[in-house]
């Protein structure tokens, strides 16, 4: 929407709404998490914010109340996407783990090959994976989605 969305290095995360002249910002909302936030994605209203121990936090856009956190990683290098109404965080080791996005459920652990330092790229149907030697990997949905406990 119309919010501004700060994060500090002690873990405080804002929100802030353009007040009637341009130089003035409201404080909408203040909470605050575990370790700093580096990332964020949006959702309708809600608001994942991934911070720098691994945990990702699903934060209501209006009233800043968590509705869920989960721990996913061990630290920040990971790094999320969002499709079909589901939260994709993958690691530097390849470790993909695959999230409902409105409850913060995982549904799915995936291990690729590689080290990573991107965001999975979403190519309509299908998943697309970059590893730090430029090697290519693909998933469709219908991979993801499905029930396999892991995938090379």
């Amino acid at each position: 929407g119309r919010l501004i969305i700060d994060s500090t290095f002690d873990g405080q995360l804002q929100a802030w709404s353009p007040g009637s002249s341009p130089d003035t910002l409201t404080r909408v909302w203040n909470t605050r998490l575990s370790t700093p936030a580096f990332s964020f994605v949006s959702s309708g209203d809600d608001l994942v914010a991934a911070d720098m121990g691994g945990g990702l936090h699903s934060i209501d856009l209006h009233s800043g109340e968590t509705n869920w956190q989960q721990q996913v990683h061990h630290n920040a290098l990971y790094w999320n996407t969002l499709h079909n109404q589901r939260l994709i965080s993958l690691g530097a080791s390849g470790v993909l783990y695959i999230l409902d996005i409105r409850t913060g459920e995982r549904q799915q652990m995936l291990r690729f090959t590689g080290r990573f330092d991107q965001a999975p790229v979403i190519q309509g149907q299908t998943l697309v994976l970059y590893d730090q030697t430029g090697t290519v990997q693909r998933v469709t949905a219908g991979e993801l989605y499905g029930h396999p406990e892991s995938m090379m």
